[in-house]
């Protein structure tokens, strides 16, 4: 082999090497797949339920007659053409302050002649007497009495009514112009008992002016109306309030400092019951006041402290809300 074949083999070796080693330099160093378009990211879906509503159980009825409405009824029936317009409506119901009584009333004959009395506190302006130890006669004005053991029984007489009171009990009671009013302060049960005489306690208005005639339609007339006997027992913290007329606004809250709260009426428009704050009474009755003042006896202490006890117990049973003082004196006679 010539010198020129030589040295074109050469040259051919040193190019294919060349040409290998740039292929060498140009492969990756590790396997790898093509890269595609990235997936697109799930979205999970929303569901908003809608809002749930409520369903109520519905009860099956059963067979048979029909449900009657209980109707709330007035325990006295009294006609509304005798309603005094200037009295709020009533709002007490008198079943649950009062109870009627059938027996007989306790009278000054049943009283025993070894009592050894009540106590009997009353103001300048009042006027009783003392037919004997455990009963008073009162002609008008304000009292207290009280009735302890070992007295049993206690009868206050007015012209309106009479009141009986029974042992370990305290009432407060007026009378003016035909008008009573009984506060039963302690009196548990049918401890304190009232019995209203009968009177002619109203009139009826008759009506002329519906005559055919219009002409010969004379003035509205008035017919007296007899009330008959009641006797009654007062609930403990409630005051009875009896008259010859029909009761007026004045004398359901008279301006005597008392707060009271609800009234019903039990006869008619001239018999009624509201609920009264003994706290009141403690703090501004002149009656207990004065016997206040006057605790140096061993009966006294007793009821002043027996009147402290009920009146935080009726605070804490009935409760304080609602009691309304009248403060004006322009409602008396309203």
């Amino acid at each position: 082999m010539n010198t020129l074949t030589k040295l074109a083999l050469a040259n051919l070796v040193a190019v294919s090497a060349s040409m290998f080693a740039g292929l060498a330099s140009a492969q990756p160093s590790s396997f790898s797949l093509p890269s595609g378009p990235s997936p697109m990211p799930q979205v999970m879906p929303t569901y908003n339920p809608a809002p749930a509503t409520p369903t109520f159980p519905v009860l099956p009825v059963h067979g048979g007659r029909e449900t009657v409405p209980l109707i709330p009824t007035d325990y006295t029936n009294f006609s509304m053409g005798m309603f005094n317009s200037t009295v709020s409506m009533p709002n007490l119901n008198p079943s649950t302050a009062v109870q009627k009584l059938s027996g007989a009333f306790p009278s000054l004959d049943q009283l025993r002649q070894d009592e050894e009395g009540i106590l009997v506190r009353s103001l300048e302006n009042a006027r009783f007497t003392r037919p004997s130890l455990a009963s008073v006669k009162l002609d008008c004005g304000s009292i207290l009495v009280s009735v302890r053991r070992p007295s049993r029984l206690g009868v206050i007489s007015t012209p309106q009514g009479d009141v009986s009171v029974s042992a370990d009990a305290d009432v407060i009671v007026t009378y003016n112009d035909g008008l009573l009013r009984v506060l039963n302060l302690t009196g548990h049960g049918e401890a304190v008992k009232i019995k209203i005489h009968a009177s002619n306690i109203s009139a009826k208005i008759i009506n002329s002016n519906s005559a055919p005639d219009q002409e010969q339609a004379k003035e509205p007339s008035h017919e007296p109306i007899v009330s008959q006997p009641v006797a009654i027992a007062v609930k403990v913290g409630h005051e009875i309030v009896s008259s010859d007329h029909a009761l007026t606004r004045g004398d359901l809250h008279p301006h005597d400092g008392i707060a009271r709260r609800r009234f019903g009426f039990v006869e008619s428009n001239v018999l009624a019951v509201s609920e009264f704050s003994l706290e009141s009474v403690l703090n501004s009755s002149d009656l207990l006041v004065d016997l206040c003042q006057k605790t140096s006896g061993l009966k006294e202490r007793r009821i002043m402290g027996d009147l402290s006890k009920m009146a935080a117990v009726l605070n804490y049973m009935n409760g304080q809300q609602g009691f309304v003082t009248n403060t004006s004196n322009n409602n008396e006679n309203k």
